[in-house]
């Protein structure tokens, strides 16, 4: 396991911006975080970084923990029809590991750049499918009373683009269940999903995934559009011309440009239209 004290985070995340963490770590097992957590002060702040492409941190960084978890959890295993998968692998490599195994249904994951656990927290999804339709359960870390849990999908509250899984339950794995398809006809789908992603959004640059959830009836980026679109910009950061739900930042952005970029489209969208637009990233830490 890896402990860093003040560290700047900033390269572990997709908008390359952020402060100073008070302590990074990295751990390899569960009973490193048991250790760990063990050894810290019961009052700090624990936060947990996936692959840093659905957040943003602030500039002031963030006065607590920082948990990102190491390759230890990144197996994927599949044992009499049960996909067995570590909270830190990739989706992309449970996309690509489902396609050579001949499993349907994971294709979607290959185009969204997070990880297992971050994905089952917010109910990641795209293509008409979602993290929960093939979930059979996860186990889960409590960070209070370092007990691990195995909550069943059904115990999950699944909602769209979040779920009932508060901050101190560190998701470490997942199992799902799985269903036979055609190898050639999986990799077509894939191919096809990649092929609209790359028409369709930004897959360069500095920025994090969607920042808005789709209001009711509506794409966010249709709202962001109607407001303005990729003529929104504050300072460093900008809206994408090619998808209006993407923020990009210069080489220069702050943190607190990208926030200020944010909350000018909220305030815009809900004074021209009355609609509220919320966020699909994560900000965290201090301004």
């Amino acid at each position: 396991m890896q402990i860093k004290n003040n560290y700047k985070i900033a390269n572990y995340t997709w908008f390359k911006l952020g402060g100073l963490v008070q302590t990074f770590f990295i751990p390899q097992s569960i009973s490193d975080i048991k250790d760990f957590i063990k050894k810290i002060d019961s009052k700090d702040k624990i936060y947990v970084l996936g692959l840093g492409s659905n957040i943003l941190i602030r500039d002031g960084g963030i006065d607590g923990v920082l948990i990102k978890l190491g390759q230890g959890f990144g197996y994927i295993n599949l044992t009499d029809g049960i996909l067995r998968v570590g909270a830190a692998a990739t989706d992309r490599s449970v996309s690509i590991f489902a396609k050579n195994n001949g499993i349907g249904g994971f294709e979607f994951l290959y185009n969204i750049p997070g990880s297992i656990g971050g994905g089952i927290k917010m109910n990641c999804g795209c293509y008409g499918s979602e993290i929960k339709d093939h979930l059979k359960e996860i186990k889960i870390l409590d960070l209070k009373t370092h007990k691990i849990i195995t909550k069943k999908k059904e115990e999950i509250d699944f909602k769209y683009r979040e779920t009932n899984i508060n901050d101190n339950q560190l998701i470490i794995e997942a199992s799902f269940y799985t269903e036979k398809k055609d190898k050639d006809k999986i990799w077509e789908k894939m191919q096809a999903n990649e092929k609209m992603r790359k028409q369709n959004q930004p897959t360069s640059g500095r920025m994090a995934g969607s920042v808005f959830k789709n209001p009711n009836e509506i794409s966010a980026w249709k709202v962001i559009n109607k407001i303005g679109g990729d003529s929104i910009s504050n300072k460093g950061a900008y809206v994408s011309k090619k998808h209006n739900n993407f923020i990009l930042a210069k080489n220069d952005a702050t943190a607190n440009d990208v926030e200020d970029l944010i909350n000018t489209i909220k305030n815009q969208a809900k004074e021209q239209y009355n609609i509220d637009m919320h966020l699909e990233i994560k900000i965290i830490g201090a301004k």
